[in-house]
């Protein structure tokens, strides 16, 4: 399969615009030679790929593109001359240029290039860069393949039609900039940026050039973008002994983490070049890019600053030297009496100073144990499970029924043997039995206070049978995992599960999907790794993931742990829906890269790990569906049509990656595959009106509805063991994840979901849930 379809072949006539041949290829676009047949003029057309043509915010941002492009009328900016659509094709016609690239030259020459060569293509495209600048336009994509030789030795920036207003920021998925000269903050997908970035790249070209190299180097395109995010590149002088010290502190400053710390315009840059460290750095406010400043190659706005400081820069030397001397004193006179403070503090209370430093832990909660209340003598069963006794948990002896209280954040009530006795316990073990017949009587609620009398309310508790869980982990306090409360009465507390459960939440400062990982052990929500979505973990504890920004838009395998990339899976931004095989060496996923609307299964092998591949096939049928799923057997279930026959049935889908026929499951076209539970399939299905979990027998048909709560259930999988599912609901009125017994039994809450899980044009459908190890 090719990123452009067949009809982008056929094309011969856009507008007035007559095609010729192919002179580019980009992730958004194809470059034709053109000729423009209302002026009778050659052109460069760019033509956007057709599978983006059907994303109505795409066509808009490209044309606005161009026709931002339009403005720029600069010597050293390559012309736009048209933007817009002809018969649903959405085109930009530029001038075309017939100079070879600053890239190529790079290439051709394989080492560093002199002082005087670099400066010859720094100076012109810094005059161009301030003069786009000027008018509110970033380019954002600055490199040496868009850094093109015109006549006469002229150089110019190609592509600017890529440039945005300020203010302006592109649709989510839309490639924007190149990962080896992105400023650090356009690959932390800093949603608001400024000219500076187009310096740093600036930079970046020029530092290329002096020392032969980037900056930063890597194989990986996400290991490229932490480097440049964390790390400070290579001394230029110790790359190149020959170049001038100062000469290359000037590249150092304008390849700063720090916006602040850079040049304020790409001239000041250049000049610094040129003329060596007489230029300061722009530390104040940045200008507004809708607040021209002067394009003069000399930095004027600067000097003027400096210019305009109070005259108390200029005092004599000793008055500045006592100045200091004075404050250092002063600071140590404030130190010392904070640190007296701190010690008569702590003399007060040095418990309080104690637990904070982690020398001394709280008490442990405290358990009430009530009375025991009248009971039929058939209450406790004769064959009851006997329970061991030990330091740090509770000896049960005999008959009673117990409320215990961890931090008032878990509740538990189970009817417990007569007498307990217990010594100082590290963490309480509760004793949750089956339910049965519902006999009422009286339990009580402890006060905060440990010398309260608890108040009695009536309750319904459960008549034990010989069916009996033990939660043997301890009962945790922190945040979510504390809530083993059961959602309904009847419902018991079964052991907590292990793992972690990677879910995906809309991060509100970048407005994107990022997954987060959650220790059931800990109940910590860590690590974060930004711009991802749609996880699902393999049996080695490894993800495949659907990447969104960072400079990688397509599936992509990481290590949570370390937040490792492993692998760029897939080619395509497309991509989406990852499912691991059981045996680890393949993910399957729909992808809707052709541009018709319509999505289609693709496996990737580990390896073919990001090449073009073809969909999968029935006959000479290709398969179209969505959210494919491995079983254990290595058959893929997804939701789609039988198309080989007139799409009459749609619902779940079974193939065999050996090939045939996909075989019928389902035939409700609301039936989403989640996860597998060996052979057999969760999905969610809006069949009963509402969402809900339901476990498919692929073997018999048999279909079991799982959760019939109020609001929507969905997302299910399946812990590593299989005796347990995660789900996420809002069922309580906002989002959180669920736990349940694989039969679907003992449904409880396990934390909350943030970040506006589910609201506006989030949809919640196109996510994923998954639990690991």
């Amino acid at each position: 399969m090719q990123p452009v379809a067949v009809r982008e072949v056929e094309l011969q006539q856009i507008g007035v615009y007559q095609l010729g041949e192919e002179i580019g290829r980009g992730s958004v676009a194809v470059v034709y030679r053109a000729t423009d047949t209302l002026y009778d003029r050659e052109v460069a057309l760019k033509v956007l790929h057709p599978y983006f043509a059907h994303y109505l915010s795409f066509v808009r941002h490209f044309i606005a593109e161009g026709r931002e492009g339009m403005r720029l009328r600069h010597p050293n900016i390559v012309q736009v001359f048209d933007a817009g659509q002809s018969d649903g094709v959405a085109y930009i016609a530029q001038e075309l240029i017939t100079g070879g690239a600053l890239a190529d030259m790079i290439q051709a020459r394989g080492g560093p290039f002199t002082h005087d060569e670099t400066m010859a293509v720094i100076e012109q495209v810094a005059a161009g860069l301030d003069y786009a600048h000027h008018l509110g336009c970033l380019h954002r994509n600055l490199k040496p393949s868009n850094i093109f030789f015109a006549d006469h030795g002229r150089v110019q920036i190609a592509d600017f039609s890529a440039a945005i207003a300020s203010g302006g920021a592109p649709p989510a998925n839309y490639p924007v900039g190149t990962p080896a000269f992105m400023a650090p903050e356009q690959a932390r997908g800093d949603v608001t940026i400024d000219q500076r970035a187009d310096i740093y790249s600036l930079g970046a070209v020029a530092f290329l050039m002096l020392a032969g190299r980037p900056p930063f180097e890597a194989e990986n395109p996400l290991v490229l973008l932490r480097k440049i995010i964390e790390e400070t590149p290579p001394p230029l002088e110790r790359l190149q002994p020959e170049i001038d010290p100062a000469l290359a502190q000037m590249v150092s400053q304008v390849l700063a983490k720090r916006p602040s710390a850079r040049f304020v315009t790409a001239a000041a840059f250049a000049q610094a070049l040129t003329h060596g460290p007489t230029t300061p750095v722009h530390r104040g406010p940045v200008a507004r890019l809708d607040e021209p400043y002067p394009l003069s190659h000399a930095p004027a706005p600067v000097a003027e600053q400096e210019a305009k400081r109070p005259a108390a820069r200029q005092r004599p030397a000793s008055t500045m030297t006592f100045s200091r001397q004075t404050v250092m004193l002063a600071g140590m006179v404030v130190m010392t009496l904070l640190l007296l403070l701190a010690m008569i503090v702590a003399s007060i209370a040095p418990s309080f100073f104690r637990r904070i430093a982690g020398l001394e832990t709280p008490a442990p909660a405290q358990v009430a144990v009530l009375p025991p209340p009248e009971q039929p003598a058939t209450s406790t069963p004769a064959n009851a499970r006997a329970t061991p006794t030990g330091i740090g948990e509770a000896a049960i002896v005999a008959g009673a029924t117990t409320t215990v209280t961890v931090g008032a954040a878990v509740s538990a009530t189970s009817t417990l043997p007569a007498t307990l006795t217990s010594a100082p316990p590290p963490t309480v073990r509760v004793l949750a039995l089956a339910p049965a017949t519902a006999t009422p009587v009286p339990t009580a609620t402890p006060s905060s206070s440990p010398s309260a009398t608890p108040s009695e309310t009536p309750a319904a508790t459960t008549t034990p049978t010989a069916t009996e869980a033990l939660a043997t982990e301890p009962i945790s306090d922190t945040a979510t995992l504390g809530g083993l409360a059961s959602i309904a009465a009847s419902v018991t507390s079964g052991p907590p599960p292990g793992g972690r459960i990677a879910y995906t939440v809309r991060n509100p400062r970048t407005d994107q999907l990022d997954t987060v990982i959650y220790n059931l052990a800990t109940g910590v929500s860590w690590p974060i790794l930004p711009a991802k979505r749609q996880p699902d973990f393999n049996n080695q504890g490894d993800l495949v993931l659907n990447s969104e920004g960072g400079g990688v838009d397509a599936l992509v395998l990481m290590r949570p742990a370390t937040s490792e990339l492993l692998a760029v899976a897939s080619a395509f931004a497309e991509d989406s829906h990852p499912h691991w095989a059981p045996n680890n060496k393949s993910i399957v996923f729909d992808s809707a890269l052709v541009g018709d609307g319509r999505h289609r299964l693709y496996i990737q092998h580990d390896t073919n790990y990001g090449e073009v591949i073809g969909p999968m096939r029935y006959d000479a049928w290709e398969i179209f569906g969505r959210y494919p799923i491995y079983l254990l057997d290595g058959r893929i279930v997804y939701n789609g049509c039988n198309v080989w026959d007139n799409a009459s049935i749609c619902g779940l889908y079974l193939v065999d990656t050996t090939g045939g026929e996909p075989q019928n499951l389902t035939n409700w076209p609301g039936d989403i595959p989640t996860d597998n539970l060996g052979n057999q399939v969760l999905l969610m299905s809006d069949r009963g009106g509402d969402w809900n979990v339901y476990l498919l027998n692929v073997a018999t048909g048999a279909l079991r509805q799982l959760t019939d709560a109020r609001g929507r259930d969905g997302l299910a999988t399946a812990s590593p063991d299989g005796n347990y599912l995660a789900f996420v609901s809002d069922r309580a009125g906002a989002w959180a994840v669920y736990v349940m017994r694989s039969d679907g039994s003992d449904q409880r809450k396990l934390f909350d979901l943030n970040g506006g899980y589910g609201q506006g044009d989030r949809d919640w459908l196109q996510e994923r849930l998954s639990w690991g190890r």
